[in-house]
């Protein structure tokens, strides 16, 4: 039994329970509504997953590709965490996306298992393992549920829920049909028995046909101009002015996306100035230098440290120098300033890394 103080046991849904999950949010009309369908988070997952496919692996492993690396940037970004099966296949060592998965045990980490599911296209695997036998990384921790990854966007949920409204919001809007409307005399919409539109009742039946064929799709509707005592100067010339029906949202709710967008990118540890078109190249670099040193090396310091452990790697690192290669100019007016100060050649380039450290 569970005590009333105990903690409900928390997994990630499975496949078919997220497919089930996703009909009913369709269903409820919520099924986009959350920041993992907005493009603010997939720049930021995009951003990551680049960064981490241009890394450089010491020792070298053949099991960790740029791909995989790539993928568990990315799964941390978006989802909080990314689980690699660690399997052999004709003497190799490899690792295996898992698609999803279960986390169970107790509270001592060694006597954790996965439940992993593993899929193809046409048909998927289930394989019950021990935790070490799984590279399972993690963007952040909560310890009141240490075996779930919580990812940013989980973290600033409010922010992400914004994101997703405001997204799904603009696209109904912009989803709809362009349309004119035509008002048109009572006259021209009969009601009773000439409800039909009859010509020979309705003069204007033909005209209404016409319009309605269009491919603007005019709407013909019954004025009310002329019961509000505006007169024939003002209901002829009212009513047969076209007015459209579009995507017209106020500049207010354009200015709050963008506003949300950088946010999103904030909660990613991210500069929001790299998603700036409009921003100067030199902020920019400099954006670049933070966030490789502030965002990028920390989750590849965590990422390292997993896959040493669980490949039995001891010392293995990830090298994100070649994303620094627009800051040589910058690092070579450093140097300089190092060995004019009384620095040693050797260790003026070990400190500004233009050379890889011994």
């Amino acid at each position: 039994m569970r005590w009333p103080w105990q903690r409900r046991t928390e997994s990630r849904a499975s496949f078919s329970e997220s497919v089930v999950a996703a009909l009913y949010a369709g269903a409820a009309g919520t099924g986009t509504r959350n920041a993992l369908a907005t493009a603010a988070l997939e720049s930021c997952a995009a951003l990551y997953a680049g960064a981490f496919a241009r890394a450089r692996l010491e020792p070298a492993t053949p099991a960790v590709t740029p791909a995989v690396l790539a993928l568990i940037a990315r799964d941390l970004i978006r989802r909080g965490e990314s689980l690699h099966l660690v399997d052999v296949e004709a003497g190799a060592l490899m690792l295996r996306p898992v698609g999803s998965w279960d986390i169970r045990g107790g509270h001592d980490p060694a006597s954790w298992w996965a439940r992993c599911d593993l899929f193809g296209p046409s048909g998927n695997v289930t394989q019950f393992v021990p935790h070490e036998a799984v590279v399972h990384c993690r963007y952040a921790v909560d310890p009141s549920r240490p075996w779930l990854g919580v990812g940013p966007l989980q973290w600033a949920e409010s922010t992400g829920a914004l994101a997703g409204r405001l997204e799904t919001g603009l696209a109904d809007e912009a989803g709809a049909s362009p349309a004119q409307i035509v008002p048109v005399p009572a006259e021209a919409a009969p009601t009773g028995a000439d409800a039909d539109g009859d010509p020979s009742t309705d003069p204007l039946a033909k005209l209404r046909a016409d319009i309605g064929g269009a491919r603007g799709k005019a709407v013909l509707l019954e004025t009310t101009a002329a019961g509000y005592g505006q007169g024939p100067a003002g209901a002829p010339r009212r009513d047969w002015e076209q007015r459209r029906i579009g995507a017209e949202w106020p500049d207010v709710l354009e200015t709050t996306r963008r506003t949300v967008f950088m946010d999103v990118a904030s909660a990613c540890n991210l500069p929001a100035v790299l998603l700036e078109s409009r921003a100067e190249g030199t902020s920019q670099r400099e954006a670049l230098r933070r966030w490789v040193h502030l965002g990028v090396e920390p989750m590849g310091a965590l990422i390292a440290a997993e896959l040493a452990a669980k490949l039995d790697r001891p010392g293995l690192m990830l090298d994100f120098s070649p994303l620094m290669a627009s800051d040589l100019a910058g690092r070579g007016r450093f140097l300089k300033q190092l060995v004019d100060s009384g620095m040693s050649l050797d260790g003026a380039l070990a400190l500004s890394h233009l050379v890889p450290a011994e």
